[in-house]
Formats: C-alpha cells, sequence, structure tokens
C-alpha cells in the first residue's frame, strides 16, 4: 500500500441530527427554593412523582 491509496480513504464523522424540541435546562437552585413534594398516584395509590396520566404500573384485578 503507497502513502497515495492510504491518503485517498478518508473516514468522516456519522451525520447526527439534533433531536426535536427544546433542550432541557440544567439550573441552579435557589437558596430559598424547595424540592418538589411526593405525590400520591390516583391509579397505582403509590407515592412518587407521578399522577394518573403517566403512571406505568399495571392494573391489578380486585
Amino acid at each position: 500500500m503507497s502513502s497515495s491509496d492510504s491518503a485517498s480513504e478518508c473516514i468522516l464523522p456519522p451525520l447526527a441530527k439534533r433531536p426535536p424540541g427544546r433542550p432541557r435546562v440544567k439550573r441552579f437552585k435557589s437558596v430559598g427554593e424547595v424540592e418538589k413534594k411526593l405525590i400520591r398516584c390516583g391509579r397505582c395509590g403509590k407515592m412518587g412523582t407521578h399522577n394518573k396520566l403517566s403512571c406505568t404500573e399495571p392494573l391489578v384485578q380486585q
């Protein structure tokens, strides 16, 4: 293999598109700012940061 062969074969980086939507913002919390309170889901009854609309727990038959 000569030097002219290796010079003609150029590897390019992959074409990557940015995902759609607004990018998330990481921000510093203020001194008096408190964290989110835990809420109880109306569908599964568990405490957490989700509600009935975003609950992914499977339904159980009673």
